[in-house]
């Protein structure tokens, strides 16, 4: 675990879980040790650090590091425990050997693939190529998301804003730009690229780009660089002030970032696996 708040991918081997920001921002809780008491301990102070953000947050469960799986009865006492720490167990994660029937039927949740635990994940290739008018189509689809109530595991399924509510995208080269506010409740989406804002960026609002994201304005919600897992992903700002930040699944809540940084030109980085927030052109 890093300095504050921060959660990382890779913490103590202590810890009996980790919490950490997975893709298109769903929590994942990966199990280390099947220490129960120890599991509901470690989560309920990480809801408490920030009950506005965790609070009743939809997450994964994954078991993957466990050396073996628990019983029927620790498995249905673990996820009384996740609720009383104030999570809601939406899914479970599995690797792709693993006995998919048997799992279903021990924790009684739906099932995904477990997301690869490596250090620098390839980021993905971007679509091939298609007419121009097939690709600001397709990057408008993709940019113009709203957060559902009840989160899905894909952000194909997200269901489009209206079209007066959309903030405006105009991808330019290889950049996705979006030039009108992103208000609370809208979700930005940069596929395969950077994500540039030219606008305030309003609480409850999400920025997700597979590269870098820049915010030439204030920065109030969520900003999540690297989603793919490419950890030399940065985020700019030029008026800080967000609920959270991320890089390729490492990040900081608005508790764990300085007070000195809050309403700066930043820039927000990993450095030797660990998120760093520094005045804008300072080393």
């Amino acid at each position: 675990m890093n300095e504050g708040n921060t959660v990382t991918r890779h913490s103590s081997p202590a810890a009996p879980c980790e919490l950490r920001q997975g893709r298109y921002g769903l929590f994942t809780v990966r199990l280390n040790l099947l220490d129960l008491g120890a599991i509901q301990a470690h989560l309920s102070d990480q809801v408490a650090s920030a009950p506005g953000l965790l609070e009743n947050a939809p997450v994964v469960l994954d078991p993957s590091a466990l050396p073996e799986l628990p019983a029927a009865d620790q498995a249905e006492d673990l996820l009384a425990r996740l609720r009383a720490a104030g999570l809601q167990p939406l899914a479970l994660a599995h690797a792709p050997d693993a006995d998919r029937d048997y799992l279903a039927q021990l924790f009684r949740l739906p099932l995904v693939a477990a997301e690869p635990h490596r250090r620098l994940a390839k980021v993905e290739d971007p679509e091939p190529a298609q007419t121009d008018a097939e690709s600001v189509a397709a990057d408008a689809a993709d940019a113009m998301s709203v957060e559902p109530a009840a989160p899905v595991l894909e952000p194909e399924h997200s269901a489009p804003l209206p079209a007066a509510a959309a903030p405006a995208v105009a991808p330019i080269g290889g950049s996705l730009y979006v030039n009108s506010p992103v208000r609370s409740g809208q979700q930005v989406y940069a596929k395969g690229r950077d994500l540039v804002v030219t606008a305030a960026v309003s609480a409850g609002a999400e920025l997700i780009a597979d590269g870098c994201i820049h915010v030439y304005g204030r920065l109030a919600g969520k900003a999540l660089a690297g989603a793919r897992g490419d950890e030399k992903a940065r985020i700019y700002c030029l008026n800080f002030q967000p609920e959270l930040v991320s890089i390729a699944g490492q990040y900081r809540l608005i508790e764990s970032i300085p007070a000195e940084m809050r309403g700066q030109a930043v820039e927000v980085l990993l450095d030797n696996e660990r998120l760093d927030i520094r005045a804008l052109g300072t080393r």
